[in-house]
């Protein structure tokens, strides 16, 4: 009996483990069977007309599953793959900590060429995934774009879309609609010998997934606009931000020093992103929607329309200019021009004293009882042309930006500070900072005559707008003025290019475009003046606003205002007449003694 039962017991055990149990036969196919991951491709991404401006090509990821790996010669597969093996070890070390048991990629954006080499060695632990990898078109379009990043442990805990070694969007267009461009990844089954190594699939593949490919985005960028505008600013630093002024959608987006998008991508990238982070120009840096800036008299325009919604100036009203402003102690200077003007020339030829006449004028008003409610009532006014504010676009990173109030001056100087102490408001210098896509909204404020969208860079998406965007993108914003004060600025800006101003110097050749501007040289203390200019054209129905900011460019006459109609002709014509002022734009170079340029040389002195 007691045999009995212990042969009862023994039978009843074999029995659950094989028939009941299946833990052991799971554990079986683990070691037989690897589940290996298949990564779809990422969507592809266009220009407003189609262009593909972002798509996909084959690459090989190096997996490694860290517990089956044997000794083998590191020295030998750092040469082949072209990495440093301190590096390598460093992926080794990192892979261990993500799991010994889970695979993970070690390197990645392989060529064939490596993964065959790498293959002949036959080395445990060791597989690969084919691997679709970004391949951007044109260079222009790197602070656009943004890169790509390894995920980090954090990632991998808040999302189980990603395994260890994965990318994801870390700036730029590809940070923004990661969730949109990344697709969903596959999965197939295949066979694995005592080593480690593949040896065929799995079964007939009814168990595989394909990959999906992420979806397709249509931005709003004019690709050959975008060119041309990163071949104006080579050799320069700075932005030109163009907008579609009826509908907010970024037609082009500079920013200058830049950076290649491909040089992001790929076994290498980790040290070219070494270098463009030393890069003491910053070319990763975004000066677009980042950059913040003195708009300088581009300002004039917003203080202007502030002047007139609050009937502290009027469009008839004549006022002295002496070349510039002053009072004891305290002096504006102005260029040469008739004297007086009233508000339409002031803006025609950007007049200091005009500004400085109506804007304490406003300060001193006995309608707000007081400067402090005021500077309150201009402040706010100001900010609600997008000024010190920011902007909900889908560019990630864009700054507020700064428009000072009563709080700041209190706080600045004490309670002791009057009209005179914040006089460089009224020509957009003091304590003003904006950034250039702020200023190109504001001017399609204008050209809209009293409103704007939010400025935004896609344009459609394969399989639909998040309803947040589409909501986002199809809201009018109306700034503190009615629209019947925007007329005459309209008719000053339109008449300093085509009649009498700033820019008629530059016109000769592009008065059927009907371009409206404004010149802006900005006040520099480290070195030349910055040049800025803004624009919109047509005068009716403008089909693009443009705003140029050239750090150190000196006059606006000089870079800025060229460099904005050119782009306009561009835009507007679809090809360039002044191919004379397009080769010395973009064959002139701006040294900045700053970064560690030598200073200019005048040859004729």
């Amino acid at each position: 009996m007691f045999v009995v039962l212990i042969v009862v017991i023994i039978i009843s055990r074999l029995f659950y483990l094989q028939v009941i149990e299946d833990s052991y036969k799971r554990y079986s196919n683990k070691n037989s069977v690897r589940k290996v991951v298949r990564y779809p491709s990422r969507g592809d991404v266009f220009d407003r007309n189609g262009v593909p401006i972002a798509q996909n090509k084959e690459a090989y990821d190096l997996m490694v599953v860290p517990r089956e790996m044997k000794a083998f010669d590191t020295l030998r597969v750092c040469s082949i793959i072209g990495v440093n093996h301190d590096l390598f070890v460093k992926r080794v070390v990192k892979a261990k900590k993500y799991s010994s048991r889970k695979e993970s990629i070690l390197i990645s954006h392989l060529s064939q060429k490596v993964k065959l080499m790498i293959e002949e060695l036959d080395i445990p632990g060791f597989s690969f995934a084919s691997h679709p990898v970004r391949d951007y078109k044109y260079n222009s379009i790197g602070n656009i774009f943004g890169y790509m990043g390894e995920v980090t442990i954090k990632e991998l805990q808040s999302d189980n879309h990603y395994t260890g070694g994965d990318y994801i969007g870390r700036t730029g267009l590809e940070k923004t609609y990661e969730n949109q461009l990344r697709g969903e990844k596959g999965y197939s089954y295949k066979l694995v010998d005592v080593h480690g190594v593949v040896r065929g699939a799995s079964g007939d593949g009814d168990q595989d997934v394909n990959p999906v490919q992420g979806s397709s985005i249509t931005t709003t960028i004019d690709i050959k606009l975008q060119e041309l505008g990163h071949s104006l600013m080579k050799g320069k630093i700075g932005s030109i931000v163009a907008l579609e002024p009826s509908t907010g959608e970024i037609l082009a987006m500079v920013t200058a020093p830049t950076f290649s998008p491909d040089s992001l991508v790929g076994i290498n990238m980790e040290f070219a992103y070494n270098n463009l982070s030393k890069n003491p120009r910053r070319p990763l840096f975004n000066r677009a929607v980042s950059g913040g800036y003195p708009p300088g008299s581009t300002f004039k325009m917003a203080n202007a329309l502030t002047f007139l919604q609050e009937n502290i100036a009027t469009k008839y009203e004549k006022l002295p200019c002496n070349m510039g402003w002053s009072i004891p102690g305290r002096t504006m200077k102005c260029h040469a021009h008739k004297s007086p003007i009233n508000m339409e020339f002031a803006i025609q030829t950007s007049c200091n004293a005009y500004f400085c006449y109506t804007f304490r004028r406003m300060m001193k008003s006995s309608k707000y009882g007081g400067k402090n409610n005021a500077f309150e009532k201009w402040s706010n006014t100001v900010k609600s042309f997008g000024f010190g504010t920011v902007l909900d676009s889908d560019v990630p990173n864009v700054m507020r930006g700064f428009i000072p109030d009563v709080a700041f001056y209190n706080k600045m100087y004490n309670r002791y500070w009057n009209d005179v102490t914040v006089l460089s408001l009224c020509i957009g210098q003091g304590e003003i900072v904006a950034s250039p896509l702020q200023i190109a909204n504001f001017t399609s404020i204008i050209a809209n005559r009293g409103y704007y969208r939010m400025p935004h860079i896609v344009k459609n998406i394969e399989n639909g707008m998040p309803d947040k965007l589409s909501e986002m993108i199809n809201k009018k914003h109306y700034s503190d003025i009615d629209s019947i004060h925007f007329q005459p600025i309209v008719t000053a800006m339109w008449k300093g290019i085509n009649v009498e101003g700033t820019g008629t110097r530059n016109a000769k050749q592009i008065k059927n475009l009907n371009i409206c501007g404004k010149s802006g040289t900005v006040q520099n203390s480290k070195g030349e003046d910055h040049s800025t200019y803004v624009a919109f054209a047509p005068k009716d129905n403008p089909k693009i606003a443009i705003a140029v900011y050239v750090e150190n460019g000196g006059w606006s006459n000089a870079f800025a205002l060229p460099i904005a109609t050119l782009m306009i002709e561009q835009y507007l014509n679809g090809e360039i007449g002044r191919t004379d002022l397009l080769k010395r734009i973009e064959e002139t170079i701006i040294e900045y003694p700053q970064y560690g340029d030598k200073p200019k040389i005048n040859e004729s002195k």
